[in-house]
């Protein structure tokens, strides 16, 4: 049973073009890709996935939805206090690089999202929508949690922004920037009843977006 979901999922489209751009990478062809192929399919993704979000969010439970995103902010928060001094204590990396890799902890993986949701539809099991809406608000708390535990550790007087600015550029830097205008994009398409034309949108867009995106990534890994 075990090895048969293992499979499922490594035979899917989006894993096998990622691990083909990893071959290609190790082959040394990665260089007949644009440099520019990873930033537009980040973008492209980012903006897909907001507009789901959008689309959940008109069609879930305003009530289910408060009640998670308030559950998963407070962990995206408390987990990189948690993970930093485990991180100090157990390796070798300096307290900076330590609160850096704290905050990823607390953070989200948009590629281990792609990832588990193809995985899932191709079983066609059903998952509640407004996951995807909780994606586009997990990138911020890990974030400002790894910035604080950073500001706190580093004193220096070449150190002196401060914590207001570096929350604010932390949440309106482009991934959140994108994510949030495709749900304000799905809302509004949802709220005049062009539930059709987005359907058509993430039925031809969606998956190619994805496969490229997990190209380029691939291309990096490799």
């Amino acid at each position: 049973m075990f090895l048969e979901a293992f499979f499922n999922n490594l035979f899917t489209l989006p894993i096998l073009t990622f691990i083909t751009g990893i071959v290609l990478a190790a082959s040394g062809y990665d260089k007949i890709v644009s440099s520019k192929l990873q930033k537009i399919s980040v973008f492209c993704l980012l903006f897909l996935i907001g507009l789901k979000g959008g689309v959940a969010l008109m069609q879930g439970n305003i009530g289910s939805l408060v009640t998670l995103l308030l559950i998963l902010v407070a962990w995206g928060l408390i987990h990189p206090f948690v993970a930093y001094p485990i991180l100090c204590r157990f390796t070798a990396v300096d307290p900076l690089t330590a609160a850096t890799f704290a905050a990823c902890f607390g953070s989200v993986s948009v590629m281990t999202y792609v990832a588990a949701t193809a995985f899932l539809d191709k079983l066609g099991l059903e998952y509640n929508g407004l996951v995807i809406t909780a994606l586009a608000i997990m990138e911020v708390p890990g974030i400002v949690a790894g910035l604080w535990i950073a500001k706190s550790i580093n004193t220096s007087s070449q150190n002196n922004a401060s914590m207001l600015r570096l929350v604010i550029e932390a949440v309106c830097n482009q991934a959140v920037g994108l994510l949030a205008l495709g749900m304000v994009v799905g809302v509004g398409c949802t709220a005049f009843g062009a539930t059709s034309f987005l359907a058509e949108v993430l039925l031809i867009g969606f998956k190619p977006i994805l496969c490229l995106f997990l190209f380029s990534m691939g291309l990096l890994v490799g």
